[in-house]
């Protein structure tokens, strides 16, 4: 189940939820002595009883939208703020938070990364970064689209980068396959790699999640180090 799926039957679950209090104990309250005099004269080919159904009715559908839109506001910016329910919405195709992993460049030198995945209901954004062995940066990208096949369990993304000394960005793609424990869960590893347009050498990384949260790149690069030594 997609993540738009999920979120719609948890949205929509809530509200037939409360739609069967408000119809079951509201509407109810609405008869046909409730309609006031005024409003059955202006309608005369209806008899107040008529007026009263067709006031439950539009009560219900209106109370209907209202309450679907009230919740999935609510669900929207909840989800935002709480991992726990993010992962839960998501589900497989979970990726949010930070990653670390190891690439090495042209001259074959190591270079450690953090990428930070931002994900909502509108998409993903990943911004990395690669730091050199002395702890300097080496280039930093921002992914320009991405999307997740969580039945194949590949995360595929284009990025724009920027590398330290040259004088133009360039762009690339990355391709990566999930590390997990049944097609049911999240990826806790990626394994793949990534290639720059203008020479096509592809760099191998293997990234580990650390958090659901993006945390400080110095913080996740002195988790990188001692990972990968």
């Amino acid at each position: 189940m997609q993540a738009i799926q999920r979120f719609s039957l948890s949205v929509s679950t809530a509200t037939v939820a409360i739609m069967f209090v408000i119809i079951e104990y509201l509407v109810p309250m609405l008869q046909a002595s409730a309609i006031p005099t005024t409003v059955s004269q202006l309608i005369p080919f209806a008899t107040a009883a008529q007026l009263a159904e067709a006031s439950k009715l539009a009560l219900t559908a209106l109370a209907t939208f209202g309450t679907y839109k009230l919740l999935a506001g609510i669900l929207i910016k909840t989800i935002d703020r709480v991992p726990y329910l993010k992962s839960f919405i998501f589900g497989p195709s979970y990726v949010e938070g930070t990653w670390i992993g190891q690439f090495r460049d042209n001259n074959n030198q190591p270079k450690w990364t953090v990428e930070h995945f931002e994900q909502n209901l509108d998409g993903i954004v990943i911004r990395g970064y690669a730091h050199s062995q002395d702890g300097t940066q080496y280039a930093s990208w921002t992914s320009t689209a991405a999307s997740v096949d969580y039945a194949r369990g590949i995360l595929t993304y284009t990025y724009g980068c920027d590398v330290i000394g040259h004088k133009s960005s360039q762009q690339g793609i990355g391709v990566f396959q999930f590390e997990r424990l049944v097609a049911e869960k999240a990826p806790t590893a990626i394994k793949g790699y990534s290639t720059d347009l203008v020479d096509g050498v592809r760099s191998t990384n293997h990234e580990y999640k650390i958090s659901n949260v993006s945390i400080p790149i110095d913080e996740a690069l002195k988790q990188a180090h001692t990972r990968f030594r």
